[in-house]
């Protein structure tokens, strides 16, 4: 079991997650709790893959103003999502998901591609937005620059996220730093 805990530097925030081995793959679990236009939020979420790091399991309970909200999506690793009974037709080819409030989706895509250093993949993935819960496809683009950094692009905004042994994120400039 790996733990990494973040504070937010764009917002308050702080996340705490665990990484750890599932049954079939990797559990990614952990709770952010943020401050967004004097609301706060408490966001509990779980990421579940298989054993080639592809997301299978996505869960959110988000607290906050309006009351509670949760998320739950399925893929069957193949880039099939379900809410519910509901076929999301709309991120057919997705294999990961990028939740708006937490680095450790980071983490399943770095472990997914097992990038070598100076080489890149153009990626969609399944987007939680924050603090709508609004999912979407979106195209990022992972390149590895250097052992422990990943260049991270979402459009024409790119950064470099510096990562540990396990691939949790440890600097996400603007945005989070482990502490």
């Amino acid at each position: 079991m790996t733990t990494a805990f973040w504070r937010r530097l764009d917002i308050e925030g702080h996340d705490r997650c665990v990484l750890e081995p599932d049954v079939a793959g990797h559990r990614l679990a952990g709770t952010a709790l943020v401050l967004l236009d004097d609301a706060s939020y408490d966001i509990r979420y779980t990421m579940i893959t298989d054993g080639e790091w592809r997301t299978r399991v996505v869960a959110a309970h988000l607290q906050g103003p309006g009351g509670d909200r949760r998320l739950s999506l399925r893929s069957d690793g193949d880039g099939h999502w379900t809410v519910g009974d509901e076929v999301l037709a709309e991120l057919d080819g997705c294999l990961d998901v990028d939740l708006a409030f937490t680095p450790a989706a980071n983490t399943l895509p770095i472990r997914r591609l097992g990038l070598e250093v100076g080489a890149a993949a153009d990626i969609s993935v399944a987007y939680v937005g924050f603090p709508d819960n609004e999912i979407r496809r979106e195209r990022q683009r992972y390149e590895r620059v250097e052992e422990a950094v990943f260049r991270y692009s979402v459009e024409n905004d790119h950064t470099d996220l510096v990562v540990d042994e396990n691939g949790l994120v440890t600097d996400f400039p603007r945005m989070w730093v482990a502490v």
